[in-house]
């Protein structure tokens, strides 16, 4: 489940400590229902969300279309969207 685990690390990125937070290298996350939320710290400099247009969970919706199911396909992800932008 790819938003869910978004939700896992945005939950998770608000509980460690900056000493922590600057340990990590980097923050993915797929299919973000919290896309467009800030991380906390440098996390968010460090972050990137990967969704796919049409898929309405990064626009905060709640049907799972079946784009929202194709983020582990071989195939290149067709657009690209990066926390910063």
């Amino acid at each position: 489940m790819y938003s869910q685990g978004a939700q896992l690390v945005h939950l998770a990125a608000d509980q460690i400590s900056s000493s922590v937070q600057n340990r990590v290298a980097a923050v993915v996350t797929f299919g973000d229902p919290y896309y467009g939320s800030d991380l906390p710290g440098v996390l968010n400099d460090r972050a990137i969300t990967f969704c796919h247009h049409f898929d309405t969970i990064c626009n905060g919706g709640i049907v799972i279309s079946p784009t929202h199911l194709t983020y582990g396909e071989v195939s290149p992800l067709p657009k690209t969207y990066k926390d910063s932008d």
